[in-house]
């Protein structure tokens, strides 16, 4: 998202600046005036509320609107220079581009803060910037866009003032997830613009069969009413600490199309879900640090992955199905809507995704429609536990042939171990086993470490267990 400079540039006025040195004549006329270097860049500094800090280095800057947190020095020495440029400009004092450069060199230095004047950006989290101003979640109420809220990214369009009805909108959504699963989406797009995890600590994915509008769908919120401040991780993407770097100062991922293998490591997503927990992130080229995340986590599938199990991730997602007839056509067009008439509506809606979200955290529940609920647990019984079992399980042991018996007594107490209620029956878990390419053949052992050694039994080959 390009980002949008709204903070007002001092017009040109007889008025002397605040950072030119002025020599006067005998008749108490201006003679000369010189660029005062340190004076000019606290002058920036103070305009923009430019500072760094250990979790990023390249700097965060207060645009008029909003923070926006930048990538890399680079991007944010730009948008500085283009500041001091203009100034100078502007009283004609511009002379070169080493001269910027010295200046911006020079805010980097002084703007430097200790640990302790860190800006927290998720202390105000129901503070939310459009470009009419800030608008408290809470309250509904529209303030002046202020740096003080620490409004982390902002939004590229008003939000309305009153409450109007959005029919276009709503039959976008309805026509793909039916009554009940739109209204359930709706309270965590509003849920998206909190900058907190908390109270309920869920992620959505969206599932049903492919062109059905989905991917649509969850474009037009990250795009449109998120404004492009969105990560596009997949949920495999979590289990890797430099992909995840991609959610710092976002309102939501958008993981569309993820796809149906299996999912060995959960634990950043759990913690990306937690509302509390740190996790650590890496970058090229920065310091690695850890952040809280706030990011909603938004997901689509035509086909659900496997994910590793645990009673701590169980109660996490929620499987919102297709309920409806979808709107796109045969080759991925939706014609059945003008997108023209959805951001014409985008104001009210907005306000009414938010008011939603809030009603139901005063509530403390979403109110989960008992499909989605049906739908979630469907899933993760059919989750691959013996596959996540072999991955944590066992190791290839040339001439190792442990009974399947024994193998699967090792598996139903390591399910156990994991929380998991669900038990899968000695025929289905050995049909499995094989089918992930574990041979397995009635033999007896070659090892001495098998168990029953000299009997002749089903065994599976050249595995062993491992606790």
């Amino acid at each position: 998202m390009a980002e949008i400079d709204t903070a007002p540039m001092p017009t040109v006025t007889n008025k002397v600046p605040s950072w030119l040195d002025v020599q006067y004549n005998e008749a108490g006329e201006i003679n000369k005036t010189t660029v005062n270097v340190e004076r000019l860049a606290e002058y920036v500094a103070m305009e923009t509320h430019f500072y760094t800090d250990n979790n990023n280095l390249a700097g965060y800057l207060f645009n008029g609107q909003y923070w926006k947190r930048y990538k890399n020095v680079k991007q944010a020495d730009n948008a500085l220079s283009s500041r001091v440029a203009t100034l100078l400009k502007q009283h004609k004092k511009l002379t070169s581009a080493k001269q910027v450069k010295n200046i911006v060199d020079l805010i980097r230095v002084i703007t430097v803060k200790d640990v302790a004047d860190y800006i927290d950006f998720t202390d105000k989290p129901y503070m939310v910037s459009f470009t009419n101003g800030t608008l408290d979640m809470r309250t509904l109420e529209i303030k002046p866009n202020a740096p003080q809220y620490h409004a982390l990214g902002g939004l590229d369009y008003p939000v309305s003032d009153k409450d109007l009805p959005t029919p276009k909108t709503d039959e976008f959504f309805t026509r793909l997830l039916g009554d009940e699963n739109a209204e359930l989406l709706y309270k965590f797009i509003g849920y998206g613009f909190k900058r907190n995890y908390l109270p309920f600590q869920n992620f959505v994915i969206l599932y049903g069969k492919g062109g059905n509008g989905k991917g649509s769908a969850l474009t037009y919120i990250g795009q449109q009413i998120y404004s492009g401040n969105v990560s596009e991780l997949s949920l495999q993407a979590f289990g890797d600490k430099f992909k995840t770097v991609g959610l710092v100062g976002k309102y939501a991922n958008i993981g569309s199309d993820i796809p149906s293998y299996y999912m060995p490591n959960t634990e950043n997503l759990k913690l990306a879900v937690s509302g509390k927990e740190r996790f650590e992130l890496e970058s090229k080229g920065v310091q690695a640090f850890s952040i809280v995340n706030y990011a909603t986590l938004f997901f689509s599938a035509n086909d659900l992955p496997n994910i590793k199990r645990d009673s701590g991730l169980d109660r996490r997602p929620l499987v919102v199905t297709t309920q409806g007839k979808g709107f796109t056509t045969k080759d991925g067009k939706s014609d059945f809507f003008d997108e023209a008439e959805l951001l014409d509506e985008r104001p009210a809606f907005t306000r009414k995704v938010i008011k939603l979200f809030m009603d139901a955290e005063r509530a403390k529940t979403l109110n989960i429609p008992e499909n989605v609920q049906k739908a979630t647990a469907e899933w993760l019984k059919s989750a691959d536990i013996v596959s996540q079992w072999l991955d944590e399980h066992t190791e290839e042991a040339k001439d190792r042939r442990p009974t399947a018996k024994y193998m699967y007594q090792q598996f139903s107490r390591d399910v156990e171990d994991m929380g998991m209620k669900e038990t899968i029956n000695r025929n289905t878990f050995y049909s499995r086993m094989e089918h992930l390419g574990i041979k397995s053949s009635k033999s007896v052992t070659i090892s001495s470490l098998d168990d029953e050694h000299g009997k002749a039994t089903k065994r599976f080959l050249d595995i062993k267990y491992i606790d």
